[in-house]
């Protein structure tokens, strides 16, 4: 097995407690969620994007898997939260549930749906506009668990969306496995806890949905069959009761491999089918409760907190040997992700304008002068006229796209994550100016692109861009 390679690790510079993080679809961006209720961004290379802060303990963090710069936050009160982008203003997801801990958070694949186990409950929310998510069903409580949601014991530890996301299976703390069809809210099946080993603490489903792995809090690992619904393999681990702390279990490298953190310290690799021990993450002696994983294109990322007097958290790389079948379908995936997302956008009317565009250039470019003499030059004129037209179209374009289009259409190019930056948070960059964000100087800058436009026909060689106006007022 190729070793991972440790990247330069990210310390938070203050005493707190790292209770959620979440690694971006692309895995070059960072969530962190802290107990003093904020939200850090980070960059894989160390740089700090921004932050939000919520003034309440941050329990779990979910980036949407359709919209590259969409983050859900779970927080202690029960509130669920999103974000557009990482600069944009937090809206809340409609839920009715408050009072008890979002436990976990898990968004669908095929479909626009989030899971979210928030006390006793497991709610399924949907977006109800372009905007705005809400609770669409709520499944039931499981078999022999009381009086329905009344019963505290009842915490779901891990939801995993399967069959095109009408189905969903929940790990329950004390409850076992179950698997739910979403609209009717039966139980399909279920592996109750007789069958199991321990409580459950961690959960972590293959790419395939043929396996589930659990991280159990007495004896280690259990890696299930979904198939035949029975125990594959068993990773043991030596646990220390007095730690009393459960391990985040996660499937790495094509669910070749399993991880799991362990209370001795550091994450514990194996090899899925034999066994046998891979390799240890992250310093001895330091348990690794929290970790996130994110496989971009042929890269794969690998995320463990530190929880210190000054938290830490290591990001781990390596290059994934991926099967060409597996490259197609990742690749024709990510493609119906761009779609889904360009079709829900106000940009589909600028990308068919565009498309127009191009057409009409295609046109133009095939009156040459074998076709049409008399017309050569005049066409050619206009030819080089139109396409510095569009290639000032395009560019304004590309300035005016969220930040959600932009990613989603880096990331379809090929470009590898660590050229996907994102803007500093404090500042809003207009042409060469800068000014406060939400701040632009309407009048400058309609005489700039005034001037630009004579510029290009030619006529305005001397023209001077006018420059914002400086305001002495107080910011």
């Amino acid at each position: 097995m190729k070793p991972y390679q440790q990247l330069d690790p990210i310390v938070l510079s203050r005493q707190t407690q790292v209770t959620a993080i979440a690694l971006s679809s692309s895995g070059s961006n960072l969530a962190i969620g802290t107990a003093d209720g904020t939200v850090e961004f980070w960059a894989i290379g160390g740089r700090r994007l921004g932050q939000v802060d919520l003034e309440e303990r941050i329990t779990a963090l979910q980036w949407a898997t359709t919209n590259p710069s969409q983050l859900f936050i779970g927080l202690a009160s029960g509130l669920v939260l999103f974000l557009e982008d990482i600069h944009g203003q937090t809206r809340r997801v409609a839920t009715g549930v408050s009072g008890a801990p979002v436990e976990c958070l898990a968004q669908g694949k095929a479909m626009d749906c989030l899971g979210i186990a928030v006390g006793p409950e497991i709610h399924v929310a949907r977006p109800i506009n372009r905007r705005d998510y809400a609770t669409t069903n709520i499944l039931p409580a499981p078999a022999g668990s009381g009086e329905g949601t009344t019963d505290k014991t009842v915490q779901g530890r891990g939801l995993h969306f399967v069959q095109e996301d009408d189905q969903l299976i929940v790990t329950y703390l004390h409850h076992g496995i179950r698997c739910w069809d979403i609209s009717t809210g039966v139980e399909l099946w279920q592996l109750p806890p007789s069958r199991l080993t321990g409580l459950i603490g961690f959960s972590d489903i293959s790419s395939d949905n043929r396996y589930l792995a659990l991280s159990n809090m007495a004896t280690g690992v259990d890696l299930y069959s979904l198939d035949s619904l029975t125990l594959s393999r068993h990773f043991p681990m030596h646990m220390v009761p007095e730690k009393n702390k459960v391990m985040m279990v996660k499937f790495l490298r094509n669910d070749g491999y399993l991880s799991c953190g362990a209370h001795e310290g550091g994450v514990w690799i194996w090899n899925a089918a034999s066994g046998q021990p891979a390799q240890i993450l992250a310093a001895k002696d330091v348990p690794v409760q929290l970790m996130a994983v994110s496989v971009y294109l042929e890269d794969e990322f690998v995320a463990t907190v530190s929880n210190t007097l000054e938290p830490r958290v290591d990001i781990w790389r390596v290059k994934l040997e991926t099967p060409l079948s597996k490259k197609l379908r990742i690749r024709f995936q990510r493609a119906k992700a761009f779609i889904r997302i360009v079709s829900s956008s106000h940009f589909s009317s600028l990308l068919f304008v565009m498309l127009v565009i191009v057409i009409y250039c295609v046109t133009l470019w095939k009156m040459s002068p074998e076709d049409i003499r008399g017309w050569a030059s005049l066409t050619h004129t206009r030819l080089g006229t139109t396409f510095r037209t569009l290639s000032n179209s395009v560019s304004e374009g590309y300035r005016a796209l969220s930040m959600t289009m932009r990613i989603a259409i880096l990331q379809w190019l090929g470009v590898p994550p660590e050229y996907i930056t994102l803007p500093p948070p404090n500042f809003v960059r207009l042409d060469s100016h800068i000014t406060r964000p939400g701040v632009v100087d309407a009048g400058a800058e309609t005489m700039n692109n005034i001037i630009t436009q004579f510029q290009s026909a030619g006529t305005a060689s001397t023209l001077v861009p006018i420059l914002p106006l400086q305001s002495t007022c107080p910011a």
